[in-house]
């Protein structure tokens, strides 16, 4: 990697003013569960890490994540959804269109991969690190940002994201597998980490599947502007594109084709409620809209990455990992549980995309 972890922060450090979190632990310590302490006195169950430095929330608020120790030596990483923001009516507080705040360890689900009792659940032994969006810049960010003079976000995703990578860094010295995800917008935010934990850890299976947010970026846009996602790009991968001028499946197609044998994947309903709301903004018809832009992108990259696979659902639900229906909902003859057990393991899996798609979803 051409740039070390702590490079990268320093430099992020300089392009905002000091956040919330100033105070941070000794070298070789975290503040877990409210005390600076060695990685080694996690205990059983969810605990609290809050790694301080220039990590923060949109309004300057403390940001933390979440791990949970597993009994074997594999992790799973999950970005959890919360919305993005673009504009002062957008970023101000109480916006509905994004999370704010990093929320708490009650706010992880207990149902699909968060079911620990699921007989089912193929991460159920894994170590889960979980990691809040309270940015506004699905996990893309790191600048201090002014949308006019009552309205100023730390865009800091980036900067979060990449603290909870260095956390697992410090605490897994070689996992047998990784499996990174994320729902909403923490669905690009899995396949930002994606690189990372591949350059880090070459000698381990390291598997992204994006839950929910195949819609995002499907034009060229200036998020060097808006979020200031340059430091988010890999830049040791050629063929990226650029931040002045980004899209989602220009990023696939560059991380697929530079580790081709790694897998990348989506998962999307392919008339998504949320993503509705996000960009079919003024359509007549915004299902059909979001169904067009949904097909046009997923294939754009399984035309240029063998490596991508994808599965597109029918109906209106927004995010599956999180959720009960994990378990239940079958595409095709194929139960999404089991598609993505086989996935997490390296076996051989097909693209699965609805064949008589309809948009009402019929779960409970």
């Amino acid at each position: 990697m051409k740039k070390s972890f702590l490079v990268i922060l320093v430099f992020l450090a300089c392009l905002s003013p000091t956040s919330a979190q100033e105070d941070t632990c000794a070298s070789g310590q975290w503040n877990i569960n409210g005390e600076c302490a060695s990685p080694d006195t996690i205990q059983p169950g969810w605990n609290t890490v809050l790694p301080g430095g220039d990590t923060s929330c949109a309004h300057g608020t403390p940001f933390q994540f979440w791990i949970r120790p597993g009994s074997s030596n594999d992790v799973l990483i999950f970005f959890q959804g919360g919305g993005g923001c673009w504009s002062a009516e957008t970023c101000q507080q109480g916006s509905s269109w994004y999370n704010q705040v990093a929320g708490s360890q009650a706010s992880i689900s207990r149902a699909g991969l968060f079911d620990f009792d699921h007989p089912e659940n193929p991460f159920t032994d894994y170590t889960y690190v979980v990691v809040p969006s309270c940015t506004g810049d699905v996990y893309m960010g790191a600048k201090y940002k002014a949308y006019g003079e009552n309205v100023q976000i730390y865009h800091h995703g980036f900067i979060n994201l990449s603290s909870a990578l260095q956390f697992v860094f410090d605490t897994r010295e070689q996992p047998d597998s990784i499996f990174v995800t994320g729902c909403s917008a923490g669905s690009p935010g899995s396949a930002i980490a994606a690189p990372r934990l591949i350059q880090h850890y070459p000698n381990t299976r390291v598997t992204q599947l994006g839950d929910s947010l195949g819609a995002i970026f499907d034009t060229p846009d200036d998020m060097e502007e808006l979020w200031g996602i340059q430091s988010s790009i890999p830049d040791w991968i050629p063929d990226m594109p650029s931040a002045e001028a980004f899209t989602m499946s220009a990023y696939y197609i560059a991380l697929a084709n530079y580790y081709p044998n790694y897998r990348f994947g989506q998962y999307n309903s392919l008339f998504d409620r949320v993503q509705q709301r996000y960009f079919s903004i003024g359509q007549s018809d915004p299902a059909a809209y979001l169904a067009e832009t949904l097909n046009t992108t997923l294939s754009q990259i399984s035309e240029h990455a063998p490596n991508f696979r994808s599965y597109t659902a029918e109906g209106d639900l927004h995010c599956i990992t999180p959720r009960p229906e994990f378990y239940s909902y079958t595409v095709n003859g194929v139960r999404f549980v089991d598609w993505i057990a086989a996935y997490a393991q390296g076996e051989s899996i097909n693209t699965i995309h609805c064949e008589a798609c309809d948009r009402l979803y019929n779960g409970d």
